[in-house]
């Protein structure tokens, strides 16, 4: 019997033991077969991707996510990517996968510990992953770490990296999976405040870049971070790209002398310029209105 020639409930059914990277090549051999978009289309469903790829990994005993490089993940969607995660956890060799650059020159060896990823930990950190697959990586955490009871207690287990997720979900604006997992990085990633301190001043990096001024005070609340440091830097990249909402909160901070400190005037200046140049109008209209206020002087 021909695929074409299946009722769509048992199809659905033999579809689920097709190994993922084959689902997109489903009824090339029978051009007659209608049903070849069928089986990439059931990767949208979550009941579906949960059971293929799980079923994949048991039959294959696979026991490392680096023996799963050659499924497209990003091309499957955000709910093979959710299952991924949350069989192997939220890692670094995790994400090292999911990288378009990374290449398992060995794989049919099937010796993962013998294997040597072509990406650095700068590869993943989410202002560097590329598009589209950054967007659905930070879905994924969505979905996963939906709860906020739930997340804390899975992000004191040993399965997932707290300070992968904190850098994530602070380039997302995910406010609420950050939270839970500052204090994980806290207790479970840091020997020392100035590991802490490194840590922290990347998560605000990523805090500013996201435009939200709720993730910025998050990252400011956990103590580790010294806005005054910070700001000059803050302000005029966030002129340069456009973020409104965090030039409007960093100007807003009232510890930062903006008219005073030669740095922070300096920053300033160079906003203006930046965002002049890249016509942020936008940006400029806060600015200009923090000078008619007396905030800033340029």
């Amino acid at each position: 019997m021909t695929l074409s020639l299946l009722p769509t409930e048992l199809l659905n059914h033999v579809a689920i033991f097709v190994p993922p990277h084959e689902l997109h090549r489903v009824g090339q051999l029978n051009r007659r077969c209608r049903y070849s978009s069928h089986f990439l289309s059931l990767a949208t469903r979550p009941s579906f991707a949960s059971r293929n790829l799980k079923y994949h990994i048991l039959v294959q005993r696979v026991i490392h996510p680096y023996q799963l490089t050659h499924i497209p993940f990003t091309r499957l969607g955000v709910h093979y990517i959710t299952v991924l995660v949350e069989v192997f956890g939220f890692t670094s060799k995790t994400l090292s996968i999911l990288h378009p650059n990374n290449v398992n020159t060995i794989n049919w060896l099937h010796l993962p510990y013998f294997y040597t990823p072509s990406v650095t930990w700068s590869d993943i950190m989410p202002d560097i992953f590329p598009d589209p697959t950054a967007t659905l990586i930070s879905h994924s955490l969505q979905l996963i770490f939906t709860n906020a009871a739930t997340a804390s207690i899975q992000l004191n287990t040993t399965k997932h990296d707290p300070l992968l997720i904190l850098l994530w979900s602070a380039h997302a604006g995910n406010t609420n999976l950050a939270r839970c997992a500052i204090p994980a990085v806290v207790s479970k990633n840091a020997t020392t405040p100035v590991e802490l301190m490194y840590h922290f001043r990347s998560a605000f990096f990523f805090a500013y870049h996201s435009n939200s001024a709720d993730m910025m005070q998050i990252v400011l609340d956990s103590g580790y971070v010294e806005v005054e440091e910070y700001a000059g830097q803050a302000l005029a990249e966030s002129a340069l790209l456009g973020l409104v909402e965090s030039v409007r909160y960093l100007l807003g901070r009232r510890e930062l002398e903006w008219v005073v400190d030669e740095g922070l005037k300096e920053a300033v200046g160079v906003a203006v310029l930046w965002a002049r140049q890249n016509r942020r109008n936008e940006v400029l209209a806060v600015l200009e209105g923090a000078k008619r206020r007396g905030v800033v002087m340029y």
